[in-house]
């Protein structure tokens, strides 16, 4: 009888770890997804029209970030759309944006930078802020909202995901993972959760997945 105590409690604590690990990290393994469904962003390497003109996948910015997490692809999915509103037919170039995200997360920061370079040239380029009146331990919809300028025409474009994109509960799901001393069924459950949601955002059409204003 104590041999199977132990074992459920040895148990019990390895699936806390490995939740807890995730929601640590905030990210997951490149296999766990198809992002062979995402198109590579093309975009020229320097200035705001020169340079050579790379392609840089999405497999590319998980690797420079460390692991696939959902605002990652939202970032990553972000820039892409922006890129085709504000540029049309044309290439954009790294030095030409400028974003202003309502969303400090490492996973849409470290995108950004990766494809534009906008967070190392600094607060003329760049600028993280959280929306008005919001607690910044709690994160909601209007923290998925970026605003980009094509600086070389002064145009601008707000891209914000559509409400509808996350489950119910989604928001109060997380705060509650995130509190200290959270069990292991909650953390899992916002894992779950989580690996869902960016599934259904790699999938999703962009007109599907954002709402597109001016700021």
């Amino acid at each position: 009888m104590k041999k199977i105590i132990k074992q459920r409690f040895f148990l019990s604590g390895l699936i806390f770890l490995v939740s807890w690990g995730f929601l640590i990290k905030g990210f997951s393994g490149i296999n766990d997804f198809d992002l062979s469904k995402l198109n590579p962003i093309k975009i020229y390497s320097s200035g705001c029209a020169g340079g050579d003109l790379v392609e840089l996948s999405v497999k590319d910015a998980v690797k420079y970030r460390g692991g696939v997490s959902t605002c990652l692809i939202i970032a990553y999915r972000a820039v892409e759309a922006a890129s085709s509103h504000l540029w049309g037919e044309d290439y954009p170039a790294r030095g030409d944006f400028k974003i202003i995200s309502y969303h400090s997360c490492g996973g849409s920061r470290d995108v950004f930078e990766f494809i534009t370079r906008a967070v190392t040239r600094g607060e003329g380029d760049f600028k993280a802020k959280d929306p008005e009146n919001q607690n910044p331990n709690q994160i909601g919809i209007d923290n998925f909202t970026f605003i980009f300028t094509r600086k070389s025409t002064q145009d601008s474009i707000k891209v914000q995901v559509r409400e509808t994109v996350f489950p119910d509960n989604f928001f109060q799901l997380r705060q509650e993972a995130k509190k200290p001393g959270a069990g292991p069924r909650v953390i899992q459950e916002f894992e779950q959760a989580r690996q869902k949601l960016t599934i259904k955002i790699i999938g999703l059409s962009e007109d599907k997945l954002f709402n597109f204003t001016k700021p």
